[in-house]
């Protein structure tokens, strides 16, 4: 019984041990997200805001590399799952505060000529906004499931046909370790089904 009784404890701390290696990062149906890197800055209606006078806003986008996103989701509300922990030498200091889930945001990219792009921000004459517009944020919905861990999904149904990120909202305030990551963590959805005729 005593041996019984060991073995069922060096069980459960084996079990314990597995469960907190689980790497910290967005993972979707068990699988870490990879990410794409930020390659560049676009800036568009720059022609527009200067025949405006500045009345006309100019949009800041970054370019995020590759024509698509590898991963493809079907699911028109997927649930991920974001788990923090040490210190990822992909990633640095990110997922090391759970308090982050609050600066991760899920955004929709605009495609145009090959290019995805990730809008952070927009000047005129009557605004300088240096965040991501809220016309591309998705709504999400956060549940936390332990003390590391947390679940989420769209609050509302993903556009077939278009690209995705999570992207990590960086404040001016930020220490440098913060800012070393320079990516997203990006999906797509598969482009609607056409009918035969």
């Amino acid at each position: 019984m005593r041996r019984l009784l060991i073995a069922m404890v060096a069980m459960l701390f084996t079990l314990n041990m597995i469960a907190q290696d689980v790497a910290p990062g967005i993972y979707y149906n068990g699988q870490k997200m990879g990410y794409s890197r930020l390659i560049g800055k676009r800036v568009g209606n720059a022609l527009g805001a200067y025949m405006s006078m500045g009345i006309a806003t100019v949009k800041i986008n970054r370019v995020v590399e590759g024509e698509t996103a590898e991963l493809e989701i079907a699911e028109k509300k997927p649930e991920f799952t974001v788990v923090f922990g040490e210190k990822d030498y992909t990633t640095g200091f990110i997922f090391t505060d759970r308090e982050n889930i609050n600066r991760l945001l899920l955004v929709k990219l605009s495609v145009k000529k090959k290019n995805r792009n990730l809008n952070v921000g927009k000047y005129g004459i009557a605004k300088i906004k240096t965040q991501t517009d809220e016309d591309y944020v998705v709504a999400l919905a956060i549940d936390q499931t332990d003390e590391n861990t947390f679940k989420i999904h769209p609050r509302e149904e993903l556009e077939e046909g278009s690209e995705y990120c999570f992207y990590y909202r960086l404040d001016d305030g930020d220490k440098e370790e913060l800012k070393n990551f320079d990516g997203v963590f990006d999906f797509k959805t598969p482009a609607p089904v056409k009918k035969k005729k």
